[in-house]
Order: C-alpha cells, then structure tokens, then sequence
C-alpha cells in the first residue's frame, strides 16, 4: 500500500513571522513613523516574498513526492521480489525431492533388463509419486493395438478397459502427456464415452506415451475420482519418467528379442539344444519343490535320409518344418519347451503331466505326422516318426538320466518297427 507524506501548506513560524511584520508595521503607521503609501509598499513587499516563498515550498514538496514515489516504487518491487523468492525458497524442498526422485528412478531403472520387472518396478515408483491417484495403468502397443499389461489400483471395481479408451488413442496420436483436471469439463473429449468415468468415476488424468522419440511403446494413466488432483508439475514429472522408462524398455525389449533369436533354430523356430537343457534342468528343480510329474518325449523321423536322397533337401527341410508344426500345435502349451535337438530328432518336455497323459500326447503326434502331406512336383510326400518316453521322477531324477531313457525306449522304437511309441510299463 502506498503512504502519502502530508506536509501543512504553512508552518508555524512563517505565520508568526508575517504576523508580526505587520504588527510592527501598522504600530509605525500609528505612530506616525511611516507614510501610508510607504506602510501599503511594505505589504506589497510582504505579499511577494510570501508568494516566492510558497512557490518554492510547493516546488520542494513536488520534488520530495516525486522522489518518495519513486522511493515507494523501488519498495514495492523489492517486496516482490523477496516474495518471489520466499514462495521458491518454499517450494525448494518438494522440488529438490522430485529431482531425487527422477535421479533415483533413472539409476534403478537403468539396471533392469525384463520388461515385466520394469513394469512392476514403474508402478510401485508411481504410486510412491503420486500417493493421491485411486490408480496406475500401463498398456502395452503392440502390432497397433493397446493391450492391458499392468495395473495397481486402490479398490477393488475392476478396469474394464482392456485395449485403452479415447484417452489413450489420443496421447498416442499427439504423441505428448496429457492432463485432465476434470473430464466432465474438457472440451476435447465426450465424458460418456470415457470408461474409467462411467464405470469408476474417475475425473482427473495423468497421462503420458511411453515413447522413444516417434515410436511408441505403450501409455501410461495415472488417474482420480477427485477435480484438480494433479498439477502441470506432476504431468512433467510423469512425462520425464515415462520417457526414461521407454528408453529402458526399448533395451529390454531388443536384449529378449536377441535372446529368443539367439535360443531359437532358425528353421524350425524350436529352442535349440542348449537352451532347452537350461529349461529341462529349471522344470526339473521346479517339479521337485512342487512335489510335480514331468514327462519327457524324444522323437526321430523315419528314414529321413532316404528322403533326402530321393525328394533332396529341399523337401527334407519342409518335413522338419511340418513336424514343427505339429509338435507345436500338440504341445506348445504354456510350461512346455520343444527341442530340435540334432539333425532329424527333436525332445519336448511337459510339465505336470500324468504317465497316461505324456502317452496320449505321444499317440497324438504320431497319428498327426503319419496323416501329414507334403506336395511336391505334384507329389504328395508322407513320413513318420518313432518316439521314445521318460517319466519324471520314475524313470529319474536328473536331464542327463531322463533324456538316455528316453533315447533308449526311441531306440527300441526304431528296432521294432518304426512308426510307434515306446516307454517303460
């Protein structure tokens, strides 16, 4: 607030003086000690020096509030600036905090190298964040689709939302975050058709892409049932981390894409040796804590060379191909792993299976691989195999064990007529 100097028109001696001038004037005059015309030029006298005077007052009053202006101007703005910089002081700490925050999520997240941990690891991160959101959802983008892949919420209503909402589509096509203070007043979308409100209630969103410059990995929402929940701080916060997250994920994604490459033959697409020992001894370990049944299926085509000489390698590759098929159409459950183990043979092992069940699937692929054709030069092509079974834990108790079992009821398979299964009784 501005203060205004007040300063009295006269001061109390400049009055006493006049004052007394023409006291001493009119007492000359009375006594005959001056003219009238000479007592009339003293007032004139008088009268001009008061003038000079009051304009010089005025002038030096006009100068001092000019300067005090200025004075109370200056005042003003250091008041705002110290305002200013109390309101950063104060903000300080919850930004420092959030810069941590960020350090430390950047020098977590760059450790981990699976992508279902990275999630996990995202999700715990923000609800830590952002502690007044009734819930964090992540969806995956893959082949062009948005796809449910984690979710923390604080109550139990379910999140329908499957493939994402008009919301995410949204963040995807602007490629930047988005903040909703309330849906039910955001001109940009229809409030009906937003099914985290319609069905929970949700008013204010966080949203951002996980994105690596204009390639997107999926979307992250950070959502509440209360107006105004979240502030632009928040929204660049989130932005800052998902950005970093993407990156992470990008890595993790490529590292188990070279894995699974690396794990796999390149014309069957079956694990190759090596990788499925590592699998056979883990499901192993796994069946013992679980106190489980583990089978174990070695097969090997028949005559595969007589094939090869007659049709060529051409159609020897495209009979491996077949049967690849259909041991994955047999037995590529969940749980279970398929092995081109060499040449024409190849080992699958199924997890929590009975001794009945391991000879039904066996019977199975036998009977799918006698029916199967190959056509060639309009030449239908057939073939068959012999499979030799292991039972875990009768048959033993290790991979080394089981798989010489196995190939032991193979061999006798092959000696006794081909085209069948074996197996202890």
């Amino acid at each position: 607030m501005t203060r205004r100097l007040k300063i009295p028109l006269y001061n109390f001696a400049t009055l006493t003086n006049l004052i007394l001038f023409i006291i001493v004037a009119v007492c000359f005059l009375a006594a005959g000690k001056i003219s009238f015309s000479f007592f009339l030029i003293f007032l004139g006298v008088l009268f001009l020096i008061f003038l000079l005077f009051r304009k010089l007052k005025f002038s030096c009053i006009a100068q001092s509030k000019g300067e005090l202006d200025k004075l109370e101007e200056n005042l003003n703005l250091l008041t705002d600036t110290v305002n200013g910089k109390k309101a950063l002081l104060e903000a300080l700490p919850l930004k420092y905090e959030k810069i941590a925050s960020l350090f430390k999520v950047s020098h977590d997240l760059i450790e981990l190298t699976e992508p279902q941990t990275i999630y996990t690891f995202l999700v715990n991160m923000l609800e830590r964040l952002f502690p007044q959101a009734e819930s964090i959802i992540i969806f995956s983008l893959k082949r062009d689709t948005l796809s449910l892949i984690f979710s923390s919420k604080k109550e139990k209503t379910p999140i329908k939302e499957k493939h994402g909402d008009i919301i995410e589509k949204w963040v995807l096509k602007q490629n930047q975050s988005l903040t909703i203070d309330d849906i039910t007043r955001d001109f940009r979308f229809d409030y009906n058709k937003v099914n985290a409100f319609r069905e929970r209630k949700m008013r204010s969103f966080l949203v951002s892409p996980l994105s690596v410059g204009d390639k997107a990995l999926g979307v992250v929402r950070v959502e509440s049932r209360s107006a105004a929940s979240f502030s632009m701080e928040d929204s660049r916060l989130l932005r800052s981390i998902c950005d970093f997250a993407a990156v992470v994920l990008e890595r993790a994604y490529f590292i188990e894409n070279a894995q699974e490459l690396a794990a796999k033959d390149s014309l069957t697409s079956l694990y190759v040796r090596d990788y499925f020992f590592n699998r056979l001894r883990e499901e192993l370990k796994r069946s013992a804590l679980k106190n489980a049944n583990l089978g174990l299926i070695m097969l090997d085509i028949d005559d595969f060379k007589r094939i090869n000489d007659i049709h060529g390698h051409i159609v020897g590759d495209a009979v491996l191909k077949k049967l690849a098929g259909i041991l994955n159409q047999v037995a590529g459950t969940a749980g279970n792993g398929i092995c081109r183990f060499g040449g024409e043979e190849f080992v699958i092992f199924i997890v929590e299976c009975t001794k009945e069940q391991l000879i039904a699937m066996a019977e199975k692929i036998r009977s799918n691989a006698q029916q199967a054709e190959i056509v060639f030069r309009r030449k239908n092509i057939t073939f068959t195999v012999s499979l030799g079974l292991a039972f875990y834990p009768g048959d033993g108790n290790d991979a080394i064990t089981l798989l010489d079992k196995a190939d032991h009821m193979l061999y006798r398979a092959k000696k006794t007529g081909k085209n069948k299964v074996c197996y202890t009784a």
